[in-house]
């Protein structure tokens, strides 16, 4: 390699062990191995980004919803056909892009049983479009709209949320 950047090292960031988003990356990217012991963990993804705009030679991961000044998304190539998909959310959405996931809710309810009105009227509201506005303002890609009325109808929750 030649160039000003080819004897630079790069600096690495990533999450830490706790992190869904260090999961995916280690199971994804790095199909269950292990990380190098020079990625520098963060205790969250404004940590990793905020150090990533700091070190013009550094790189890292982190959700889509803590992009800000000074990083960009890259695109990436997909494994299933080395084709490059830009980081967006129809790239997100059809799975194209490599390292889209959900971020998900988890709820403690017997199948038998009804959920909780107070639950149901959070996730009501989760999924309602005033919900979806929060979750677009905080920079995040809402939940389509065929899953998120899926949502509703397997949880037993009736009506749309609007």
């Amino acid at each position: 390699m030649s160039g000003d950047w080819s004897s630079k090292p790069i600096a690495l960031f990533g999450r830490n062990s706790l992190s869904g988003t260090f999961a995916t990356f280690k199971d994804t990217v790095l199909m269950h191995g292990e990380f190098k012991d020079a990625v520098k963990q963060q205790p969250g993804s404004e940590a990793v980004v905020e150090m990533v705009a700091k070190d013009k030679n550094a790189i890292g991961y982190s959700g889509i919803g803590f992009l800000t000044e000074g990083v960009r998304a890259v695109s990436l190539a997909a494994p299933q056909n080395g084709n490059c998909y830009k980081p967006s959310a129809e790239f997100a959405y059809s799975g194209d892009y490599p390292l889209a996931r959900y971020l998900r809710v988890y709820l403690n309810k017997k199948p038998d049983q009804p959920l909780d009105p107070l639950i149901a009227d959070f996730i009501r509201f989760v999924l309602s479009r005033d919900g979806q506005q929060l979750t677009i303002k905080a920079g995040f890609y809402p939940v389509p709209n065929a899953t998120r009325l899926q949502s509703l109808k397997s949880l037993g929750i009736s009506g749309d949320a609007s």
